[in-house]
Protein backbone atom coordinates (compact mmCIF):
# COMPACT_ATOMS: atom_id res chain seq x y z
CA UNK A 1 0.00 0.00 0.00
CA UNK A 2 1.51 3.54 -0.61
CA UNK A 3 1.45 6.27 1.32
CA UNK A 4 -1.05 8.32 -0.88
CA UNK A 5 -3.65 5.07 -0.84
CA UNK A 6 -3.53 5.17 3.29
CA UNK A 7 -4.32 9.60 2.87
CA UNK A 8 -7.25 8.98 -0.26
CA UNK A 9 -8.89 6.13 2.39
CA UNK A 10 -8.70 8.90 4.86
CA UNK A 11 -10.79 11.39 3.25
CA UNK A 12 -13.95 9.81 2.83
CA UNK A 13 -14.05 8.78 6.02
CA UNK A 14 -13.51 12.52 7.34
CA UNK A 15 -16.23 13.28 4.97
CA UNK A 16 -18.87 11.05 6.40
CA UNK A 17 -17.95 12.08 10.16
CA UNK A 18 -18.56 15.63 9.50
CA UNK A 19 -21.61 15.00 8.00
CA UNK A 20 -23.06 13.07 10.77
CA UNK A 21 -22.58 11.19 13.99
CA UNK A 22 -22.48 7.54 13.25
CA UNK A 23 -21.13 4.31 13.57
CA UNK A 24 -18.59 3.31 11.62
CA UNK A 25 -18.36 -0.60 10.63
CA UNK A 26 -16.82 -2.67 8.21
CA UNK A 27 -13.65 -4.02 7.39
CA UNK A 28 -11.03 -1.50 5.89
CA UNK A 29 -10.07 -3.08 2.56
CA UNK A 30 -6.94 -1.45 0.33
CA UNK A 31 -8.27 0.64 -2.33
CA UNK A 32 -7.60 -0.94 -6.10
CA UNK A 33 -5.08 0.95 -8.21
CA UNK A 34 -7.06 1.87 -11.01
CA UNK A 35 -9.69 3.15 -8.35
CA UNK A 36 -7.16 5.83 -7.25
CA UNK A 37 -5.64 6.08 -10.91
CA UNK A 38 -9.32 7.54 -11.75
CA UNK A 39 -9.48 9.63 -8.79
CA UNK A 40 -6.35 11.62 -10.04
CA UNK A 41 -3.73 9.96 -7.38
CA UNK A 42 -0.18 8.51 -8.99
CA UNK A 43 1.74 6.17 -7.64
CA UNK A 44 4.41 7.43 -5.63
CA UNK A 45 6.92 5.23 -5.67
CA UNK A 46 6.73 5.66 -9.68
CA UNK A 47 6.04 9.13 -10.27
CA UNK A 48 6.37 11.20 -7.10
CA UNK A 49 3.71 13.87 -7.00
CA UNK A 50 3.85 16.09 -3.85
CA UNK A 51 1.15 18.44 -4.85
CA UNK A 52 -1.33 15.57 -5.83
CA UNK A 53 -3.61 16.06 -2.51
CA UNK A 54 -3.83 19.69 -2.97
CA UNK A 55 -5.25 19.66 -6.71
CA UNK A 56 -7.76 16.62 -5.37
CA UNK A 57 -10.91 17.59 -4.24
CA UNK A 58 -12.59 15.98 -1.76
CA UNK A 59 -15.74 15.50 -3.41
CA UNK A 60 -14.29 13.88 -6.48
CA UNK A 61 -13.24 10.82 -4.15
CA UNK A 62 -15.97 7.95 -4.73
CA UNK A 63 -17.65 6.87 -0.81
CA UNK A 64 -15.86 3.51 -0.19
CA UNK A 65 -18.10 0.60 -0.25
CA UNK A 66 -17.18 -0.57 2.97
CA UNK A 67 -18.59 2.31 5.06
CA UNK A 68 -22.05 2.12 6.19
CA UNK A 69 -24.00 4.52 8.76
CA UNK A 70 -25.78 3.00 11.51
CA UNK A 71 -28.33 4.57 13.85
CA UNK A 72 -29.10 3.20 17.30
CA UNK A 73 -31.82 4.03 19.52
CA UNK A 74 -30.81 5.22 23.19
CA UNK A 75 -30.02 2.47 25.51
CA UNK A 76 -33.18 2.39 28.54
CA UNK A 77 -30.29 3.31 31.06
CA UNK A 78 -29.38 6.75 29.07
CA UNK A 79 -33.33 7.58 29.20
CA UNK A 80 -33.56 6.87 32.96
CA UNK A 81 -30.06 8.43 34.28
CA UNK A 82 -30.41 12.12 35.95
CA UNK A 83 -28.83 13.79 33.53
CA UNK A 84 -28.12 17.05 34.63
CA UNK A 85 -29.12 18.93 38.09
CA UNK A 86 -31.66 20.38 36.25
CA UNK A 87 -33.71 16.71 35.85
CA UNK A 88 -33.00 16.06 39.26
CA UNK A 89 -34.95 19.07 40.42
CA UNK A 90 -37.85 17.96 38.01
CA UNK A 91 -38.01 14.22 39.41
CA UNK A 92 -38.04 15.25 42.92
CA UNK A 93 -40.55 18.48 42.22
CA UNK A 94 -42.17 15.34 40.71
CA UNK A 95 -42.82 17.45 37.70
CA UNK A 96 -41.22 14.83 34.96
CA UNK A 97 -41.06 11.57 34.09
CA UNK A 98 -37.42 9.69 32.97
CA UNK A 99 -38.16 10.42 29.34
CA UNK A 100 -39.33 14.81 30.06
CA UNK A 101 -43.07 14.08 29.76
CA UNK A 102 -45.19 16.15 32.09
CA UNK A 103 -46.72 13.57 35.02
CA UNK A 104 -50.15 12.78 33.80
CA UNK A 105 -52.79 10.12 35.71
CA UNK A 106 -51.12 7.15 33.71
CA UNK A 107 -47.31 7.93 34.44
CA UNK A 108 -48.58 8.37 38.20
CA UNK A 109 -49.27 4.74 38.05
CA UNK A 110 -45.86 3.36 36.66
CA UNK A 111 -44.14 5.94 39.02
CA UNK A 112 -45.49 6.67 42.09
CA UNK A 113 -44.39 9.21 44.15
CA UNK A 114 -42.18 7.32 47.23
CA UNK A 115 -40.78 5.07 44.38
CA UNK A 116 -39.98 8.07 42.14
CA UNK A 117 -38.38 9.88 45.00
CA UNK A 118 -35.71 6.29 46.23
CA UNK A 119 -35.06 6.31 42.70
CA UNK A 120 -32.77 9.65 43.69
CA UNK A 121 -30.76 7.60 45.61
CA UNK A 122 -27.49 5.70 45.10
CA UNK A 123 -28.91 2.38 45.06
CA UNK A 124 -25.06 0.84 45.54
CA UNK A 125 -25.02 2.31 48.86
CA UNK A 126 -24.21 -0.40 50.83
CA UNK A 127 -25.56 1.75 53.90
CA UNK A 128 -29.16 0.75 51.98
CA UNK A 129 -28.48 -2.98 51.45
CA UNK A 130 -29.55 -4.99 54.33
CA UNK A 131 -27.51 -7.81 52.83
CA UNK A 132 -24.02 -5.63 52.52
CA UNK A 133 -22.80 -6.02 55.76
CA UNK A 134 -22.52 -2.24 56.23
CA UNK A 135 -26.45 -1.57 56.54
CA UNK A 136 -27.03 1.43 58.23
CA UNK A 137 -30.08 1.66 60.13
CA UNK A 138 -30.20 4.84 61.56
CA UNK A 139 -28.89 6.04 57.48
CA UNK A 140 -32.47 3.60 56.54
CA UNK A 141 -34.42 5.81 58.59
CA UNK A 142 -33.42 8.86 57.84
CA UNK A 143 -34.00 8.20 54.09
CA UNK A 144 -37.08 6.72 54.77
CA UNK A 145 -38.04 9.46 57.04
CA UNK A 146 -37.33 11.80 53.87
CA UNK A 147 -39.07 10.27 51.57
CA UNK A 148 -42.13 10.12 53.28
CA UNK A 149 -41.80 13.82 54.12
CA UNK A 150 -41.80 15.20 50.43
CA UNK A 151 -44.07 12.67 49.06
CA UNK A 152 -46.65 13.94 51.37
CA UNK A 153 -45.77 17.87 51.13
CA UNK A 154 -48.76 19.87 49.96
CA UNK A 155 -46.72 22.15 47.91
CA UNK A 156 -47.65 22.47 44.12
CA UNK A 157 -44.08 22.71 43.60
CA UNK A 158 -41.68 21.36 46.37
CA UNK A 159 -38.86 23.81 45.40
CA UNK A 160 -39.86 26.63 42.63
CA UNK A 161 -37.50 27.08 39.87
CA UNK A 162 -34.52 29.47 40.82
CA UNK A 163 -35.19 29.56 44.48
CA UNK A 164 -32.90 26.75 45.65
CA UNK A 165 -29.94 26.59 46.89
CA UNK A 166 -27.06 25.33 46.03
CA UNK A 167 -23.33 24.69 46.94
CA UNK A 168 -20.74 22.85 45.61
CA UNK A 169 -17.55 21.03 46.65
CA UNK A 170 -14.19 20.49 44.77
CA UNK A 171 -11.31 18.68 45.84
CA UNK A 172 -7.82 18.87 43.80
CA UNK A 173 -4.38 17.48 43.86
CA UNK A 174 -1.78 19.34 43.69
CA UNK A 175 1.43 20.15 44.00
CA UNK A 176 2.83 22.34 46.69
CA UNK A 177 6.60 23.28 46.58
CA UNK A 178 6.77 19.82 44.43
CA UNK A 179 4.99 17.87 47.13
CA UNK A 180 1.73 16.04 46.63
CA UNK A 181 -1.20 17.51 48.51
CA UNK A 182 -4.89 18.07 48.28
CA UNK A 183 -7.02 21.18 48.35
CA UNK A 184 -11.05 21.09 48.51
CA UNK A 185 -13.31 24.28 47.38
CA UNK A 186 -16.19 24.83 48.62
CA UNK A 187 -18.86 27.14 47.02
CA UNK A 188 -21.95 28.78 46.22
CA UNK A 189 -24.21 29.20 42.91
CA UNK A 190 -25.04 33.04 43.57
CA UNK A 191 -27.78 34.61 42.10
CA UNK A 192 -28.72 38.26 40.60
CA UNK A 193 -31.86 39.77 38.84
CA UNK A 194 -29.46 39.81 35.92
CA UNK A 195 -27.03 36.47 35.91
CA UNK A 196 -25.94 33.47 38.14
CA UNK A 197 -22.71 32.49 38.93
CA UNK A 198 -20.56 30.28 41.21
CA UNK A 199 -18.95 32.39 44.36
CA UNK A 200 -16.00 30.94 46.43
CA UNK A 201 -17.04 31.08 50.09
CA UNK A 202 -13.77 29.27 51.71
CA UNK A 203 -11.58 26.22 51.16
CA UNK A 204 -9.46 23.67 52.82
CA UNK A 205 -5.64 23.27 53.24
CA UNK A 206 -4.21 21.93 56.19
CA UNK A 207 -0.71 21.87 54.96
CA UNK A 208 -0.85 26.08 54.11
CA UNK A 209 0.64 27.53 57.54
CA UNK A 210 -0.58 30.68 58.87
CA UNK A 211 2.18 33.29 58.50
CA UNK A 212 2.85 36.92 59.28
CA UNK A 213 1.54 37.65 55.40
CA UNK A 214 -1.85 36.45 55.97
CA UNK A 215 -3.64 40.08 55.23
CA UNK A 216 -5.90 40.53 52.84
CA UNK A 217 -5.07 43.28 50.09
CA UNK A 218 -7.82 43.79 47.59
CA UNK A 219 -7.79 44.69 44.26
CA UNK A 220 -11.38 46.08 44.50
CA UNK A 221 -11.49 46.42 40.49
CA UNK A 222 -10.53 43.18 40.10
CA UNK A 223 -12.62 41.31 42.44
CA UNK A 224 -15.83 43.25 40.94
CA UNK A 225 -14.53 42.43 37.24
CA UNK A 226 -17.61 41.22 35.13
CA UNK A 227 -15.48 39.28 32.64
CA UNK A 228 -13.98 37.04 35.89
CA UNK A 229 -16.63 34.91 36.78
CA UNK A 230 -17.34 30.76 37.52
CA UNK A 231 -20.34 29.81 35.25
CA UNK A 232 -23.32 29.20 36.63
CA UNK A 233 -23.52 25.40 34.88
CA UNK A 234 -19.95 24.62 35.07
CA UNK A 235 -20.55 21.73 37.71
CA UNK A 236 -22.07 19.81 34.72
CA UNK A 237 -18.39 19.61 33.39
CA UNK A 238 -16.84 18.99 37.47
CA UNK A 239 -16.09 22.82 37.10
CA UNK A 240 -13.65 22.82 35.01
CA UNK A 241 -14.19 26.89 34.74
CA UNK A 242 -12.76 27.07 38.70
CA UNK A 243 -10.13 24.68 36.85
CA UNK A 244 -8.68 26.78 34.21
CA UNK A 245 -8.58 29.87 36.35
CA UNK A 246 -6.60 28.23 38.80
CA UNK A 247 -4.32 26.70 35.92
CA UNK A 248 -4.09 30.56 34.53
CA UNK A 249 -3.30 31.22 37.70
CA UNK A 250 -5.80 34.15 38.59
CA UNK A 251 -6.36 35.37 42.11
CA UNK A 252 -9.37 33.60 43.68
CA UNK A 253 -10.54 36.40 45.83
CA UNK A 254 -11.85 37.66 42.26
CA UNK A 255 -14.65 34.69 42.76
CA UNK A 256 -15.21 35.01 46.69
CA UNK A 257 -18.67 36.58 47.72
CA UNK A 258 -18.36 40.35 48.49
CA UNK A 259 -20.54 40.79 51.66
CA UNK A 260 -19.07 37.30 53.25
CA UNK A 261 -15.70 37.53 55.31
CA UNK A 262 -12.64 35.75 53.29
CA UNK A 263 -10.99 32.78 55.51
CA UNK A 264 -7.75 33.17 56.25
CA UNK A 265 -6.92 29.80 54.48
CA UNK A 266 -8.41 31.17 51.14
CA UNK A 267 -5.76 34.33 51.52
CA UNK A 268 -3.13 31.60 51.91
CA UNK A 269 -4.36 29.61 49.08
CA UNK A 270 -5.03 32.54 46.52
CA UNK A 271 -1.32 33.57 47.36
CA UNK A 272 0.03 30.65 46.67
CA UNK A 273 -1.83 29.56 43.36
CA UNK A 274 -0.40 33.33 42.22
CA UNK A 275 3.06 33.10 42.72
CA UNK A 276 3.03 29.41 41.36
CA UNK A 277 4.39 27.36 44.63
CA UNK A 278 0.88 25.40 44.17
CA UNK A 279 0.31 24.07 41.24
CA UNK A 280 -2.67 22.18 39.91
CA UNK A 281 -2.82 18.58 39.14
CA UNK A 282 -6.80 17.28 38.51
CA UNK A 283 -9.78 16.90 39.95
CA UNK A 284 -10.41 14.27 42.33
CA UNK A 285 -13.50 14.68 43.71
CA UNK A 286 -16.82 16.89 43.10
CA UNK A 287 -19.80 16.94 45.36
CA UNK A 288 -23.27 19.25 45.28
CA UNK A 289 -25.37 20.28 48.13
CA UNK A 290 -28.86 21.15 47.68
CA UNK A 291 -30.75 23.09 50.31
CA UNK A 292 -34.42 22.21 49.84
CA UNK A 293 -35.44 24.54 53.03
CA UNK A 294 -37.21 22.13 54.14
CA UNK A 295 -35.11 21.26 57.21
CA UNK A 296 -33.42 18.92 54.97
CA UNK A 297 -29.82 19.32 52.43
CA UNK A 298 -29.28 16.82 49.97
CA UNK A 299 -25.42 15.53 48.86
CA UNK A 300 -25.12 14.70 45.38
CA UNK A 301 -23.06 13.48 43.48
CA UNK A 302 -22.44 12.22 39.46
CA UNK A 303 -22.14 8.75 38.81
CA UNK A 304 -20.92 7.42 35.52
CA UNK A 305 -21.98 4.14 34.79
CA UNK A 306 -24.06 2.17 32.36
CA UNK A 307 -26.88 1.63 34.25
CA UNK A 308 -30.72 3.25 35.02
CA UNK A 309 -29.51 4.94 38.54
CA UNK A 310 -27.25 6.87 37.21
CA UNK A 311 -26.54 10.51 36.77
CA UNK A 312 -26.92 12.84 39.71
CA UNK A 313 -28.25 11.36 42.44
CA UNK A 314 -28.25 11.69 46.72
CA UNK A 315 -25.15 9.66 48.37
CA UNK A 316 -26.49 11.72 51.92
CA UNK A 317 -29.04 13.27 54.09
CA UNK A 318 -28.30 16.40 56.40
CA UNK A 319 -31.19 16.85 58.32
CA UNK A 320 -31.85 20.28 60.65
CA UNK A 321 -33.84 18.08 63.27
CA UNK A 322 -31.31 15.30 63.68
CA UNK A 323 -28.18 17.60 63.75
CA UNK A 324 -26.30 15.65 61.22
CA UNK A 325 -23.09 17.36 60.92
CA UNK A 326 -21.84 19.10 57.53
CA UNK A 327 -18.23 20.20 56.13
CA UNK A 328 -17.77 22.83 58.39
CA UNK A 329 -17.10 25.36 55.54
CA UNK A 330 -20.60 25.14 54.61
CA UNK A 331 -21.83 24.96 58.33
CA UNK A 332 -20.44 28.46 58.91
CA UNK A 333 -21.39 29.96 56.14
CA UNK A 334 -25.01 28.78 56.57
CA UNK A 335 -25.01 29.76 59.95
CA UNK A 336 -23.50 33.71 59.02
CA UNK A 337 -26.47 33.57 56.77
CA UNK A 338 -29.13 33.16 58.84
CA UNK A 339 -27.68 35.92 62.00
CA UNK A 340 -27.04 38.45 58.27
CA UNK A 341 -30.86 37.23 57.49
CA UNK A 342 -29.64 36.76 54.06
CA UNK A 343 -32.13 34.98 51.93
CA UNK A 344 -29.44 33.24 49.67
Amino acid sequence: MTIWQVVMGAIPLLAVLGQTPAVIEGPRTMEPADTLRQAGVTDTLKKPATDSLTRLSTDSVARPAYLSVVSRPAEPFMIQRVAFVSDFLHRLNYQQTPTQQAFDSLSRLTYPRERYLRMLFNEDDPRLNARSGRHSPAYQTLVDEFVSTIANDTAAVLLPKDTEQLFGEVEYAVLYKNTPQKVTFFLKRNRTDSYSDWKIIDAEAPFLKASRTDTMRLDTSRRNDRSLFIGSETHETRFLNLFNFLRNRENLLAFTLSAYPVSKTLIRLSKAVQDGSLTLQQTQKVHLYLDIRRGWLLKLEDFHREKENAGWLITDLYSVEYRTPLPAALSRYMKWSASSKKPD
